[in-house]
């Protein structure tokens, strides 16, 4: 799926099939690494703090929110925001 049909997918929201959703969190999981679930989980849609706590979560470690070459470990909590 090209750039362009993934902006077009993500603009139509709730109206995305079910097909489509899952073309599209395929194509959001190669750009990012996060895990396919988590991205229809979230509507396709994450934040930066979400994406810091997420994408290494199966190792139980976050990234820095600034520098993502920063790891700490991941207290396996389900909190939204960082405590740092």
């Amino acid at each position: 799926m090209h750039g362009f049909r993934s902006r077009a997918a993500l603009l139509k929201g709730d109206a995305l099939t079910d097909e489509e959703r899952a073309a599209v969190a395929a194509k959001v999981h190669e750009y990012t690494g996060l895990p396919v679930d988590y991205l229809k989980d979230a509507n396709l849609r994450v934040s930066e703090i979400a994406f810091a706590h997420e994408l290494l979560r199966a190792q139980r470690k976050k990234i820095g929110r600034l520098d993502g070459a920063l790891r700490g470990p991941h207290d396996g909590s389900l909190q939204k925001y960082a405590d740092y």
